[in-house]
């Protein structure tokens, strides 16, 4: 069978930001809101669906300043 008329929508996290031009597929961002909106999908019919963002200040955890590259003999 077919779906008509699918549409998928994420919901930005808090404390981010969203980075220009990652989110894939033809999705669109309004008000924080991701939609992507993929027609009608055959059986067995897959999307991979995504985007990035940028933690803000406020999102907590840590800021790491240092590099993280260890080199071994």
């Amino acid at each position: 069978a077919t779906a008509l008329g699918v549409v998928v929508t994420d919901v930005l996290p808090a404390n981010t930001t969203l980075v220009p031009g990652s989110i894939t597929a033809g999705g669109v961002e309004n008000g924080g809101v991701i939609t992507w909106d993929l027609g009608d999908e055959g059986r067995g019919a897959g999307s991979t669906l995504s985007f990035a963002v940028i933690p803000n200040a406020s999102a907590g955890g840590f800021t790491q300043t240092l590099p993280t590259l260890t080199l071994e003999n």
